[in-house]
């Protein structure tokens, strides 16, 4: 059996450059301790960092506030005990971002990951504004993604108010949707197609035009074209004609002369059953300032006309059959 000695240093300094302690019998060596290693634990606090000193936790198993700490892996908490990872601003008192979890129906990992980035990327959570929680989605989802391009169609557009060219369209707080009508220019040789419809049409081609209603189907049945002359017609023929010989117009329009106010008003019809076009080639026939004309599909094989052209002199009609 070992012999055990004991010293009383009571008010004695030590003065040593290093101990070996934890030695329980004779000829072992226990454990080395060299002065820097003792330096190490001189003066610290436990649950306090300390520069260039050893860190050991409090009572509560506690310790703050490490400058900078790198880790492989971090675990906040444990199984049954909530964990929180708080993140503050340069700026004091300006909150903080708290990363926590919430009970989940089995016992599961929710992993966030990010995707191969070409470069640095920033993602900022908006503001939810007075509501209590933002949630960027809830169920099952599948990712959406979009281009460059098709995020350039909603960057800068304004809710509730009229598109700019190549932009979306956003409903305002009241559901009001605003719109344009789409404005088509006359021209030698214009096509309409069912894209088109809604629009309208500026006759300001004066000294000629031919414009040609798209052919009518099934589903075309309720498009709309307008056409509105802001200056007068001058010369050679302003003709709109159906996109196919079987198309027909019907219906009855207005002829106002701007001669006279004795008798201004007389009307045309168009038969539904043979007539395709109608031609302006003379001023008696309509097309001065201020004409407009509308055509509805009602069918698949007929186009309302509805509107009134104004004429000077006698008048003449602008039915045609080809």
């Amino acid at each position: 059996m070992g012999n055990s000695k004991h010293h009383d240093w009571a008010g004695l300094t030590l003065i040593v450059d290093g101990l070996r302690v934890g030695a329980t019998v004779p000829g072992t060596t226990g454990t080395e301790l060299t002065g820097a290693e003792i330096v190490l634990l001189d003066g610290l606090t436990a649950g306090t960092v300390t520069a260039s000193k050893a860190v050991v936790v409090d009572a509560s198993k506690n310790v703050g506030d490490f400058a900078a700490l790198d880790a492989v892996d971090v675990d906040a908490g444990s199984s049954g005990v909530a964990g929180t990872v708080d993140v503050f601003p340069a700026t004091a008192a300006r909150g903080k971002l708290a990363i926590t979890a919430a009970n989940s129906a089995g016992n599961t990992t929710t992993t966030i990951v990010n995707a191969s980035q070409a470069g640095a990327v920033t993602y900022t959570i908006p503001d939810a504004g007075a509501a209590a929680s933002f949630v960027l989605s809830t169920g099952t989802s599948t990712g959406i993604s979009a281009t460059s391009t098709e995020l350039n169609v909603v960057a800068g557009v304004t809710a509730g108010q009229f598109p700019a060219e190549s932009k979306a369209v956003v409903a305002g707080s009241d559901g009001f949707v605003p719109h344009r009508i789409h404005i088509i220019a006359d021209g030698a040789n214009v096509v309409l197609t069912t894209a088109d419809s809604g629009g309208l049409v500026v006759m300001d081609k004066t000294d000629g035009s031919l414009t040609t209603l798209p052919e009518l189907t099934a589903s075309t049945i309720g498009q709309t074209f307008e056409f509105q002359w802001p200056v007068s017609y001058a010369s050679n023929d302003q003709k709109i004609i159906t996109g196919n010989a079987a198309d027909f117009i019907v219906g009855t329009i207005q002829m106002f002369d701007t001669d006279t106010l004795t008798d201004p008003l007389s009307v045309v019809s168009f038969n539904g059953t043979s007539h395709i076009a109608v031609l302006i080639n003379a001023v008696t026939d309509g097309g001065l300032l201020g004409s407009w004309l509308r055509f509805t599909a009602i069918s698949a094989t007929q186009w309302l006309i509805q509107g009134t052209l104004h004429h000077s002199g006698n008048v003449s009609s602008p039915v045609s059959a080809s």
